[in-house]
């Protein structure tokens, strides 16, 4: 595999990497080790070996299609029985923090202008509008 498969739709994308299934949301991102996985169906269902599933929610149906043709293709020979206790969860935080910041700073900043140019136009007397 030349370069790593991307699978992306909205708040979900998964990345097949040469040894690893990466799917990332919003706030959490999972590694699942190919050699864990059992198999792969065209829903994107992913058993693994210890017996809990993953699904991974895909795009369109071609894309969809060819994610599911290259994940099959990856999979190891041998499978490890370890199963979910090899996958590694990360919470992202640092996405919905960095947007709160922001949002919050625009929210700040037009208000500060808002107060201001209210102001400027009305001379400065606000009294009766309070």
């Amino acid at each position: 595999m030349l370069s790593h498969q991307v699978l992306a739709r909205a708040d979900e994308s998964a990345v097949l990497e040469p040894d690893r299934l990466v799917v990332t949301t919003v706030s959490r991102r999972k590694g699942i080790p190919l050699v864990v996985v059992r198999e792969v169906d065209t829903t994107l269902r992913v058993p693994l070996t210890g017996g809990t599933d993953h699904r991974i929610h895909g795009g369109n149906a071609t894309a969809t299609t060819l994610f599911h043709d290259a994940l099959t293709a990856a999979l190891p020979e041998e499978r490890d029985p370890a199963g979910s206790a090899l996958v590694t969860v990360e919470d992202e935080h640092g996405v919905r923090t960095w947007w709160l910041i922001a949002g919050g700073a625009a929210f700040a900043g037009l208000y500060v202008a808002h107060v201001w140019w209210t102001a400027v136009a009305h001379g400065g007397v606000l009294a009766p509008y309070l």
